[in-house]
């Protein structure tokens, strides 16, 4: 079981924050996770389901990913940088200012070790289990709030593919993550590169708007 603690980040801006808020919004989907007000030593349990991955990390030092973020009828963009680490890749969110990003190995991982989120919430162009899809892949996740020492169950997310599909000219696994709180939410991940290209949910949309080579 990973214990991962989440705290929203500082704001420092109007803008970061709208995209802030999309991104948290994106997680809660996810992960079946509300926010609360701080306890001590707040977090979650990520007790996640064995997990085989088929490739390696894919995205390259100087590359950048620029996404539109729609929500409540706002759209913002967010920009990420890939830059090269100390003996890793790192990935930043550029207008977050106040986050130095995440540095990830080859499995694709960050100091959490884990494979749905990382130390830096804001990054939502590549999760650790993308590496691992293929066609018929079915993985699940069970969420225990934990704080003031206790655990308690919160939700599971069930993530399977759905099918293999053409977005904008470029392969892509479909994958439907659902849970037991009713949330549902499809994502576009581009099988070349293991990023996300668009994701669909209940009042959001995140679509991929520069660093691959898309279709006219």
């Amino acid at each position: 079981m990973i214990k991962i603690v989440i705290d929203v980040f500082e704001i420092p801006t109007k803008e970061t924050g709208i995209i802030a808020v999309v991104i948290l919004v994106g997680l809660m989907v996810v992960s079946g996770i509300n926010l609360k007000p701080k306890f001590e030593n707040p977090g979650f349990v990520f007790n996640e389901a064995p997990l085989y991955k088929n490739t390696q990390l894919q995205i390259r030092p100087g590359e950048t990913y620029v996404y539109s973020y729609v929500v409540q009828n706002k759209t913002v963009n967010a920009t990420y940088e890939i830059f090269e680490g100390s003996g890793c890749t790192g990935i930043r969110l550029i207008e977050n200012i106040d986050q130095p990003g995440i540095c990830v190995g080859k499995d694709g991982l960050d100091s959490t070790r884990s494979n749905i989120s990382f130390k830096d919430q804001s990054i939502i162009l590549y999760k650790p289990w993308m590496l691992a899809l293929t066609d018929g892949w079915k993985w699940n996740v069970t969420a225990y709030t934990a704080f003031n020492d206790s655990q308690v169950y919160f939700a599971t997310t069930n993530f399977r593919v759905l099918r293999r599909d053409n977005y904008l000219g470029r392969e892509v696994f479909v994958v439907e993550e659902k849970n037991t709180i009713n949330s549902v939410q499809y994502e576009w991940v581009d099988v070349e590169k293991r990023i996300l290209l668009r994701i669909i949910g209940e009042g959001f949309e995140i679509d991929l708007t520069k660093g691959v080579e898309f279709a006219e």
